[in-house]
């Protein structure tokens, strides 16, 4: 087992994710996303699937709203080999953040 520790800054266009973390064995993580700014802002985090015939993309948060100075909390989150994590948020103050162990 290794410790999985990843993080990635949103870039303030809600359609437009970061990718925040891609698995390279199966792993279980939690993905948190953390408003340092002065607004609230809104924020999805995704999973894609590194197997083309896996099922699509799934939202593990669709459009929540993050306060000031607080997080939201995903997980645990299982990544089989080649799955990504990516983040979209509608400021450039969210962080996201993928932490967790490879199995």
């Amino acid at each position: 087992m290794a410790a999985i520790v990843a993080q990635a800054t949103a870039n303030a266009t809600p359609s437009t994710p970061v990718k925040v973390y891609e698995a390279t064995a199966d792993s279980v993580v939690n993905v948190f996303a953390v408003n340092a700014g002065s607004a609230s802002a809104a924020v999805s985090v995704e999973v894609r699937p590194g197997d083309v015939a896996q099922a699509d993309e799934h939202l593990l948060v669709a459009g929540a709203v993050v306060q000031v100075g607080d997080r939201l909390l995903e997980g645990p989150v299982y990544l089989a080999d080649g799955d990504a994590v990516y983040g979209y948020g509608g400021s450039a103050d969210l962080v996201f953040h993928v932490m967790g162990q490879t199995l």
